[in-house]
């Protein structure tokens, strides 16, 4: 019942929860004493709540003014499409013309050979045990023998 005490102080129930609620709290002494009890809790938030500006108006235009310009497009597809639309295949061209590329570079490589000589490091002490332990056995069997 706690989160639906919560949830009424917030104002984030359905109305037919809302309802339900407010009759348990008419008919229920302790529910009222739990929801003074939360509102308490609650107080300290709203009393360091900074009324936030919304945002000005013309955000989205200055924040589409600081992009940067994409690749140009190419010359066979610029009278097809307008200027403002990049396809996948722009993109991957414009990072090549950077000097990126797809190939696994010198970090992946020794990446990629630490986790295989981790995988290795954990693996070998179980084969060695295992080898290890048939061995024991072979020789109490000699023994028995």
């Amino acid at each position: 019942m706690h989160e639906d005490l919560l949830g009424y102080l917030l104002g984030a129930l359905e109305p037919d929860e809302t309802q339900r609620v407010s009759e348990w709290l008419r008919n229920n002494p302790e529910g009222q004493r739990q929801l003074k009890q939360i509102e308490d809790s609650l107080r300290p938030l709203e009393d360091g709540f900074e009324v936030i500006e919304p945002p000005s108006d013309d955000l989205i235009a200055r924040t589409l003014a600081s992009i940067p310009p994409g690749p140009p497009p190419k010359a066979d597809e610029a009278s097809s499409r307008p200027d403002e639309f990049v396809t996948l295949s722009d993109a991957r061209d414009f990072d090549r013309g950077r000097g990126r590329h797809s190939r696994w570079t010198m970090i992946d490589s020794v990446g990629g050979l630490l986790s295989v000589a981790i995988l290795l490091a954990l693996l070998l002490p179980t084969i060695a045990s295992g080898r290890f332990e048939a061995r024991k056995i072979a020789c109490q069997n000699h023994l028995k023998e």
